[in-house]
């Protein structure tokens, strides 16, 4: 049988940060664009295809964001920042027939898409139709689209740097990552579908109950039963 690949966590994500990100460049020059794309797919659920560019039979070609896909909200009162994210299509609305919009909002820290995505839009400036996530521009090379391939041996040698074990995670570690973490937080399935637009019933994949959750049910029965032996 086939074995899923593990769910990323935030603070395996945090020791990556300090490991090959914070204090400069990193691992390499495009620390931060990698770091940024990871952040986005934990937070919005997103698949690989959404994030980066040229894979090879990918369900859509042209399913990756743009620049023109990011929007930035500050609200009326003041509060946090929130980043809404146009995604144009994926495997699963692969005519484009709906929008799916995912909402971040800002947390401030190095873990903080908000925040991330916008120093990344600035530091590598390109026009509205261009990949959200590109390279920055290297001698004569104009800012490159961050590819499948290069997202994701990039993101496994920053986690052998934070001493984990790289052949443990893949891309969907990270959208594994953020429905198992919102599951754990208790929130509603419905929005855990919404965020990741899942149309069937595999997200309960995700919600990896552990010892505690697993006792509430016959908690709750026996309490039922011994009040009625009352």
């Amino acid at each position: 049988p086939a074995k899923p690949k593990q769910a990323l966590t935030f603070p395996i994500l945090l020791r990556v940060y300090h490991a090959a990100v914070g204090g400069g460049d990193g691992l390499h020059g495009d620390a931060h664009t990698v770091f940024t794309a990871m952040l986005v797919g934990m937070f919005g659920m997103l698949r690989k295809d959404n994030l980066t560019s040229g894979k090879t039979r990918a369900a859509r070609d042209d399913a990756g964001i743009r620049r023109g896909d990011v929007t930035f909200v500050v609200p009326a009162d003041g509060g946090r920042t929130i980043a809404w994210l146009r995604v144009r299509g994926s495997k699963t609305n692969q005519f484009s027939e709906r929008t799916h919009l995912v909402p971040f909002v800002e947390v401030g820290g190095p873990l903080c898409p908000v925040t991330a995505l916008r120093r990344h839009l600035e530091e590598v400036p390109a026009g509205p139709e261009e990949p959200l996530f590109l390279l920055r521009p290297v001698a004569r090379r104009p800012p490159a689209p961050l590819t499948h391939s290069l997202f994701v041996g990039r993101m496994k040698a920053m986690l052998r740097a934070a001493g984990e074990s790289p052949d443990s995670f893949a891309g969907h570690s990270l959208r594994r990552g953020g429905a198992t973490l919102a599951f754990s937080l208790g929130l509603a399935r419905h929005l855990v579908k919404a965020q990741g637009d899942w149309l069937s019933d595999i997200v309960d994949h995700y919600n990896e109950m552990d010892a505690a959750a697993r006792l509430a049910l016959p908690r709750a029965l026996a309490l039922h039963v011994a009040s009625l032996q009352a």
